[in-house]
C-alpha cells in the first residue's frame, strides 16, 4: 500500500492476540495466554518472557492461522514471584460490506478499525488497531471483539488527493452486521449521535464536514438541503439545522440536526449521514458527496 506521503508499504495479515497489562509491578516474568474453544478446547498455547518497565507492556502473541470460533481466553502473569491470573470471555463479530464511489464502482479501500484505548496514540505513534484491504470488487470483512472502536476509516491511495474517507463511527458491535461504505471527496468527521430526553421519538446528530476543494484554505459550508439521514436504510425527517462556531484554528463549522425517527430503535439503529453539494475552484461548479455511520445503538 501507499501512503499520502508516497511511500510504498509492505501490507501482511499476521493473525495475532495482543495482551495489554496495565497497572502492575515493574520487573522480569513470564505470561501464559491460553484460548477455548466454545466447546471448551484448546485452541492455542503459548509462553512468553516479559519485562514490565513503566508499570505496562503489550505482548503480541502471533498466531499460526485466524482463530475459529473462540470463546474464551486465560491470561497468567507471573511478575517478581507474584501471580495474576484473568479470565475473559471473547465475542468476536463480523463488519462486512462492499466499497464503493458513489457511482457504484467498487473501491480496493483499506478499513482500518481504531479502538478506543489506542486514540490517545494515534498522533504519536499510529495505533494498534486492525487493518484489512477490499478486494477488487470492493467486498471486505473485518473481525472485531465486543470493544469500543472509536472509528473506522475507510480510503485508498487517494486519501487526501482526490478523495476523502468514509468513517463509521462509534463501533460497539453485539452480533454482525453489513455496512456498504461510499467514498468521494467529502468527509463527515465525529460524527456524533444521540437519543432525546426521556426517550422523545428524535435525535441529535452532530459532525465536522470537509472537503478536498475548500480544505484547507476555507471551510464547507452546509445547508439543510445538502443533508439526508437514514436509520436502517430508511429516509428521516431533519426537524431543525443549527451551524455552529465553536472552534479555534479556523476548525469548523459544525452542524447539529434534530431528526425525528419514525423508525428508530435505540438497540438497533445504523445511522447514516449522506452530503450532497456543489463547491466552486475558480470558475467550475464541482459536485461533491460524502458519508459518515454510527452504529453505537446497534447491539
Amino acid at each position: 500500500m501507499k501512503d499520502v506521503h508516497g511511500k510504498i508499504w509492505q501490507m501482511i495479515n499476521t493473525p495475532h492476540v495482543d495482551v495489554v497489562c496495565e497497572s502492575i509491578a515493574n520487573g522480569k516474568g513470564t505470561i501464559a495466554i491460553s484460548i477455548f474453544s466454545r466447546q471448551g478446547k484448546t485452541i492455542f498455547n503459548e509462553k512468553r518472557n516479559v519485562k514490565v518497565k513503566k508499570c505496562s507492556c503489550t505482548i503480541e502473541f502471533r498466531l499460526p492461522e485466524p482463530l475459529v470460533e473462540p470463546a474464551r481466553v486465560e491470561v497468567i502473569l507471573k511478575i517478581n514471584r507474584k501471580k495474576i491470573t484473568q479470565e475473559k470471555v471473547i465475542n468476536i463479530h463480523r463488519i462486512s460490506g462492499k466499497v464503493t464511489n458513489f457511482k457504484g464502482n467498487p473501491m480496493q479501500a483499506y478499513v482500518w478499525a481504531i479502538p478506543e484505548r489506542e486514540v490517545q496514540n494515534v498522533s504519536k505513534k499510529g495505533f494498534d488497531g486492525a487493518v484489512v484491504q477490499a478486494d477488487k470488487q470492493g467486498r471486505y470483512e473485518l473481525w472485531l471483539p465486543e470493544e469500543t472502536i472509536k472509528g473506522i476509516f475507510i480510503d485508498d491511495e487517494s486519501y487526501h488527493k482526490t478523495t476523502y474517507e468514509c468513517w463509521v463511527w462509534n463501533v460497539n458491535l453485539k452480533r454482525n452486521i453489513k455496512i456498504n461504505p461510499r467514498i468521494d471527496k467529502v468527509e463527515l468527521y465525529n460524527l456524533n449521535v444521540w437519543q432525546a430526553y426521556l426517550g422523545e421519538n428524535v435525535f441529535h446528530i452532530h459532525f465536522i464536514p470537509c472537503s478536498i476543494s475548500t480544505y484547507p484554505k476555507e471551510s464547507l459550508k452546509l445547508t439543510k438541503n445538502d443533508i439526508r439521514v437514514y436509520v436502517n436504510g430508511k429516509a428521516q425527517r431533519i426537524r431543525s439545522f443549527t451551524e455552529h462556531h465553536p472552534w479555534k484554528m479556523g476548525i469548523g463549522p459544525s452542524y447539529l440536526l434534530d431528526v425525528e425517527a419514525t423508525d428508530f430503535d435505540n438497540q438497533n439503529s445504523i445511522i447514516q449521514v449522506m452530503v450532497e453539494t456543489k463547491s466552486k475552484t475558480g470558475e467550475k461548479a464541482i459536485k461533491e458527496k460524502g458519508e459518515a455511520y454510527y452504529i453505537g445503538f446497534y447491539r
